[in-house]
């Protein structure tokens, strides 16, 4: 919780979550991750600050466990299609 900004920690301290997923990713990355995965299911994308910002960060999808599972699952399926696999 302590790299999370403070704006989103009250949010999601406030929360009841049955399941937090982890994304792990370049930043510009996971912009585009957050939208998808809050558009795809009822979850709260928040971005967690990490020691090196300018590389790779991690959004925290914090809800139901189906939620997070359809949330992770959009996000798998679109970088798969970028990728051609």
């Amino acid at each position: 919780m302590n790299n999370i900004s403070s704006g989103a920690k009250e949010e999601v301290q406030l929360g009841k979550w049955g399941a937090v997923g982890l994304v792990q990713a370049h930043l510009i990355e996971l912009y585009c991750a957050a939208d998808m995965a809050e558009k795809a299911s009822d979850v709260k994308a928040v971005l967690v600050s990490g020691n090196c910002p300018q590389h790779v960060q991690m959004l925290a999808l914090f809800g139901n466990p189906s939620a997070v599972k359809a949330a992770i699952d959009k996000i798998r399926n679109y970088y798969r299609v970028q990728q051609g696999i």
